[in-house]
């Protein structure tokens, strides 16, 4: 596998390298409660994106979010930055949110084991103001 090949580190989230990331506005700015969730993702040295996940009331589960750097795409990493993150945090249990418009996004997640919610349960968390219309939610256990 390509990801193989990369050697990576969670460092400290950078807020500089995140505001520097092209779509950095796909995912939501860090705030300073989650900010210890948050890292900056170097492969084999080089800067190539944010991870991190917001915490939810089950101590191993979190809404996980991913940014990568346009050179470092398509590469096979998200599985093993999401690894590497649950590892470091003691998460089994992941959840996505993605812009349902996002096709490259859901298919990268999907592709790596993540599994829509269904329409029932997407319909109930729409109601209940956690999901927005235009929004999907995908859940792995790791």
């Amino acid at each position: 596998m390509l990801s193989d090949y990369f050697n990576l580190e969670l460092k400290e989230f950078e807020q500089d390298f995140f505001d520097q990331l092209e779509t950095a506005g796909q995912i939501k700015q860090p705030s300073f409660e989650v900010l210890p969730y948050f890292h900056t993702v170097y492969a084999n040295g080089e800067k190539a994106g944010v991870v991190g996940y917001h915490p939810t009331s089950l101590r191993d589960t979190g809404n996980v979010e991913i940014i990568l750097a346009p050179e470092f795409r398509g590469k096979g990493l998200i599985e093993k930055v999401y690894e590497t993150l649950a590892d470091r945090h003691g998460l089994k249990n992941l959840y996505a949110t993605i812009n349902r418009r996002n096709m490259t996004s859901l298919s990268a997640h999907e592709k790596i084991g993540f599994k829509r919610l269904s329409e029932e349960k997407l319909t109930e968390l729409r109601s209940r103001g956690l999901l927005g219309s235009e929004e999907v939610r995908l859940e792995k256990k790791v």
